[in-house]
């Protein structure tokens, strides 16, 4: 059984579909997190959404992940380029999620 699951296994070409997914869920999670927090800016405030998310993830995460996120945040955030940012974040998003898999196929 293991020596057939083992051939599947290399058959399918399982690690670089597993690699794949790993780099794609990568790619869109700054995007998420870009637009989560420019979606709950406009309902909460600004602050708030990113201290909600900030304790959200110093939860899940650790502490120092969570102040790189608040400073990616803060980052993405400054008067001119929020906008610039919440587009950018969401074609990237998209690019990941719909064109760049079928490079895999």
């Amino acid at each position: 059984m293991c020596r057939q699951a083992s051939s599947e296994w290399v058959a399918d070409d399982a690690s670089r579909l597993g690699a794949a997914v790993a780099f794609y869920t990568l790619l869109s999670v700054a995007p998420i997190i870009v637009i989560a927090v420019a979606v709950a800016a406009v309902v909460y405030g600004k602050e708030a959404a990113q201290g909600r998310l900030a304790s959200e993830i110093q939860g899940v995460a650790g502490h120092e992940i969570a102040r790189t996120i608040q400073a990616i945040i803060r980052g993405a955030y400054q008067p001119r380029t929020g906008a610039i940012a919440t587009l950018l974040g969401l074609a990237t998003l998209i690019f990941g999620e719909t064109v760049a898999p079928l490079w895999f196929v």
